[in-house]
C-alpha cells in the first residue's frame, strides 16, 4: 500500500479549506481513503483559545 500527502498553501480566504474538501470527496468517491486536516480545525483542538497578539 502507498500513500501521498497534498499539503494546501494560499492566502487567506483563498479557497483552500473548499478545494480540500472538494479534493477529499473525490478521493472517497474513487474509494480510496482520505483525510483532511484543516489549520483552523488543528488550532482548535489544540489550543482552543489561540491569541494572535
Amino acid at each position: 500500500m502507498s500513500g501521498a500527502v497534498v499539503w494546501v498553501t494560499g492566502l487567506p480566504s483563498s479557497g483552500k479549506s473548499t478545494f480540500g474538501r472538494a479534493l477529499v470527496a473525490r478521493v472517497r468517491a474513487a474509494d480510496r481513503p482520505a483525510v483532511l486536516l484543516d489549520g483552523d480545525a488543528v488550532r482548535a483542538a489544540l489550543s482552543p483559545a489561540p491569541g494572535y497578539d
